[in-house]
């Protein structure tokens, strides 16, 4: 991998790299700081977890069942990994505000459990060892953001990475349920094992999405040495 690089937090990370995943969180913020600033909020539940349920069981971390009904802004990270996503919107939501985080291992909810609690930001937070692909089943009500990190769990094993079916199906999900304005930021890794498979079914996905239903950007760092990440948003309209 070319190019300089530094530390975000998932390991030494290749300059194109690290700068897709800023940019991912740049358009959180500016969509949750406009949602902010115009006061709207939503009323959210979510759905009841228990070991054992979803695909590969559901584990609800940080509030166990029903959320009373409150304000704030909510949103998702689909793909938990080693935290930092999830980290980055507990801290965005805010008070009140409310992140659901999945991931189908263990040791990535683990992880990013630690490091929740570490920054006393547990509470704003619901753990899903769950597939992303069932959003809706977890999540009832609107959503005003959710991001996607792509492939393979940092320091883990790289045979295990996210797949074309479930993340089309997570995106699909993640769609139907953002407000108006809602973002949705999917990072894409051609290059590893099947990688490039995800990244043409994601690209294919957003050519057909209708434009009353969402506008679409594509951001990635040119002339690199190898296949560089590229960062998908999906605004929903």
């Amino acid at each position: 991998m070319g190019g300089e690089g530094r530390d975000l937090g998932f390991g030494y990370l290749p300059s194109s790299f690290a700068r897709v995943v800023d940019l991912a969180q740049l358009f959180v913020c500016a969509a949750l700081s406009r949602f902010r600033a115009a006061g709207e909020g939503t009323a959210f539940r979510e759905g009841r977890t228990s070991a054992g349920g979803g695909r590969d069981g559901g584990r609800a971390t940080g509030h166990e069942g029903e959320l009373p009904t409150s304000q704030g802004l909510a949103v998702a990270d689909l793909t938990a990994g080693n935290g930092w996503d999830t980290l980055f919107l507990a801290r965005a939501v805010g008070e009140g505000g409310r992140v659901w985080a999945f991931d189908l291992q263990e040791e990535a909810i683990r992880r990013t459990e630690a490091r929740l609690r570490e920054a006393g930001l547990l509470g704003r937070v619901t753990l899903l060892r769950a597939d992303h692909a069932e959003l809706a089943r977890h999540v009832r009500g609107p959503l005003h953001a959710a991001m996607m990190n792509l492939g393979y769990l940092p320091g883990g094993d790289r045979s295990k990475t996210t797949r074309p079916p479930s993340t089309l199906r997570a995106v699909e999900e993640a769609l139907r349920l953002l407000v108006p304005g809602g973002i949705l930021t999917v990072v894409a890794y051609p290059g590893h094992a099947g990688g490039d498979e995800e990244a043409e079914a994601l690209l294919a996905l957003a050519r057909r999405t209708p434009p009353h239903r969402a506008r679409v950007v594509r951001s990635e760092v040119l002339g690199t040495k190898t296949r560089a990440p590229f960062l998908l948003v999906w605004e929903a309209v």
